[in-house]
């Protein structure tokens, strides 16, 4: 899935060949969509906005609860989607799990309004259900990442602190064998991550297909949290990759990094954007974003006070429903339902290069 972080004025400025032909597939799109309306959604009939997500973050208060709902991630962005995120609603604020939401996305044309719907009594489905019982603990589980790239595998990989100190860990399993709703294949895992692994915390999976590396956030130097890569072999299955590699070249992010703590990283196409208590910031942990020219990641730009507050802003990412920019993050900030919250936002016109 690509997601498209700028928008057109802005990818003239950013000068960068990736933005330049997705764009153009996006310019495609939308002359097919002329072409053929009636694959255009119908928004003529009489509808309900429930959250109305604009360019100031919205509260996701459908889900939300007085504890904290922490670490978002979407799949593949279309219609119908599910958010998997942690939190420590289910044990009353003690340990966090990972559970999701049914979430309906909508762009309505016409009026300029992008709405989430939430639907209730949307039951597990199989999948997901045997997903849950394998990786949630009485341990914390944080930092959900369900990636496919482009292998017949889906992967959902994850940190928990079973060994007293955060791990990188996942799970896989064949695409084909949950085609149906009532299908049922095998849970393959989970398994440790173990040449991303050290004495300390190692969490927040990332993964940039782009350039086909694996990043993470640790805070193995000094204590403090530094945004780290290797490089993924392309000649391998990933879950190889993770399982059968004993020694990997771990290479700490200079330009992402700082004397302070950078954390979250998420990536989207060539646009990563993380958290970081760098000096400069609001208040607390702030969100920051960078772009990949190619060869290098840009000097990470804070997202500004519109979107950032005097508190803590955490686990950002990005997605693209029909031309419209948006991230999800969560939030400790002040009006939200108790702890940390998760918060919607569109970006068409916030990221860029300086």
């Amino acid at each position: 899935m690509w997601v498209s972080p700028v928008n057109q004025k802005k990818i003239r400025n950013l000068d960068n060949q990736n933005y330049l032909q997705m764009k153009k597939i996006h310019i495609l799109f939308a002359a097919l969509l002329l072409m053929f309306p009636s694959c255009l959604p119908d928004t003529s009939y009489p509808f309900t906005y429930e959250t109305i997500i604009t360019d100031t973050p919205v509260n996701l208060s459908k889900i939300n609860t007085e504890f904290d709902d922490y670490n978002t991630d979407i799949g593949f962005v279309s219609s119908r989607n599910y958010l998997y995120f942690s939190t420590n609603r289910n044990s009353s604020g003690d340990n966090f799990d990972f559970i999701c939401e049914a979430i309906d996305i909508s762009y309505h044309f016409e009026d300029d309004i992008f709405n989430f719907s939430f639907p209730a009594g949307i039951e597990y489905s199989i999948l997901q259900t045997r997903l849950f019982e394998a990786i949630n603990t009485s341990s914390d589980e944080l930092g959900p990442l369900t990636y496919s790239g482009v292998s017949e595998y889906d992967y959902f990989i994850y940190a928990n602190d079973e060994e007293e100190d955060f791990d990188l860990k996942f799970i896989y399993t064949l695409k084909a064998e949950w085609m149906m709703p009532s299908s049922e294949g095998e849970i393959n895992g989970p398994f440790s991550i173990s040449f991303a692994n050290s004495d300390y915390d190692d969490l927040y999976p990332a993964i940039h297909g782009e350039n086909s590396r694996f990043f993470f956030c640790s805070d193995r130097d000094n204590g403090q949290f530094d945004i780290y890569s290797t490089e993924i072999p392309t000649d391998v299955y990933l879950h190889d990759f993770f399982i059968n590699t004993t020694d990997a070249e771990i290479t700490k992010e200079i330009n992402l990094s700082s004397d302070f703590n950078e954390k979250c990283p998420s990536i989207s196409g060539n646009l990563l954007v993380f958290a970081s208590d760098r000096p400069g910031g609001f208040g607390g942990y702030d969100l920051y974003y960078s772009i990949f020219d190619g060869t290098n990641w840009s000097n990470p730009v804070n997202l500004g006070n519109k979107i950032n507050s005097p508190q803590d802003e955490y686990r950002p990412i990005t997605a693209y429903f029909y031309d419209t920019d948006f991230m999800i993050f969560s939030s400790n900030r002040t009006g939200g339902k108790g702890g940390f919250d998760l918060y919607a936002v569109r970006t068409e016109d916030v990221f860029f290069e300086q």
